[in-house]
Parts: structure tokens; sequence; C-alpha cells
């Protein structure tokens, strides 16, 4: 699962709960700090990592799913579909 700006790790613990494996990208080297103390410690499905969502570097049909919440990514919403497996699920919600 592929949770795209991240931000301090909000949303993780819960797909982590759910069994699910997550990356959780994030482009601020501070949230990142953040969410590697808060989270990454007590849950190891979870894996922080320092990107930016413009550059996303997965394989087309390598996600079981992504979310995006309170980040506006329109104009990258196709690419991170193609990214999605089959069955894959997008969870994207923004103000």
């Amino acid at each position: 699962m592929l949770d795209i700006a991240m931000g301090n790790g909000r949303n993780a613990p819960f797909l982590a709960e759910q069994d699910y494996s997550v990356v959780g990208l994030e482009r601020s080297a501070e949230a990142i700090k953040t969410a590697k103390n808060t989270i990454a410690e007590r849950n190891p499905l979870i894996w922080p990592v320092l990107g930016d969502a413009a550059r996303l570097s997965y394989r087309k049909n390598s996600l079981d799913g992504a979310i995006i919440f309170y980040f506006s990514a329109r104009e990258i919403i196709k690419e991170v579909k193609a990214l999605l497996k089959k069955d894959g699920i997008l969870i994207y919600e923004t103000l």
C-alpha cells in the first residue's frame, strides 16, 4: 500500500493494523523524521520514505492500493491509477 503525501503518518498505522505493508511517501524531511519517531518503531509494516509524489518510481500494476488524503494530486492521478494491480484500490480525499 502506498500512502502518498504521508505527512506525519496519521493513516499508515490503520493500514498496517489491517495487515498491509505501507510505504509512506513524503517530501518533507521533518515529517519523515516525525513519522519514524512515532510509527515506524512501533510497527515494522510501515516504511516512511523521503520522496516526491510528482516523481513516482514504482512499476505499473505493482501496488495493491494507494491512499491520498489532504493532498491535491489531480495532475498525477492517472499515473497513480496505473501503478495499481488489476483489483487494486485508490482512496483519494482532498479539500
